[in-house]
């Protein structure tokens, strides 16, 4: 199972994917499913299937977020960065969820064209 927002047409709605095919929920957005939902989502009503998912466009998964944090979420992430500089993982690491800021504003969706800045050498993939 996976989350999604979609547009069908001139419609804009939350889903499930379930292989190609794409359930419509009784949410209005992602973060009023997310709320609701918790970690939980049994609650989720799923329609019939609207579609396959080649026939819908995918949108960002919560389309205007308030904040955007980014975590160093997996072990060999963190390893990888600090060994290229010759660095351990700290212990406090593992005690202390270590996060930054990003830009929420620069969220896109899957396969969405992203305009490299000018000033820019390279784009990370995140």
């Amino acid at each position: 199972m996976k989350l999604c927002t979609f547009r069908r047409g001139d419609t804009q709605h939350t889903g499930i994917i379930e292989g190609d095919d794409v359930f419509p929920t009784q949410f209005s957005s992602m973060i009023e499913l997310l709320t609701v939902c918790e970690n939980d989502f049994s609650i989720v009503r799923k329609a019939l299937p609207v579609a396959k998912i080649r026939d819908i466009e995918l949108l960002a998964c919560v389309p205007k977020p308030n904040s955007l944090r980014d975590f160093f979420a997996f072990e060999a992430h963190i390893q990888n960065a600090r060994r290229k500089r010759g660095l351990e993982v700290p212990p406090e690491w593992y005690q202390f969820p270590a996060f930054y800021f990003s830009n929420h504003n620069a969220i896109v969706a899957p396969f969405a064209d992203v305009k490299k800045p000018l000033a820019t050498q390279q784009l990370d993939y995140e």
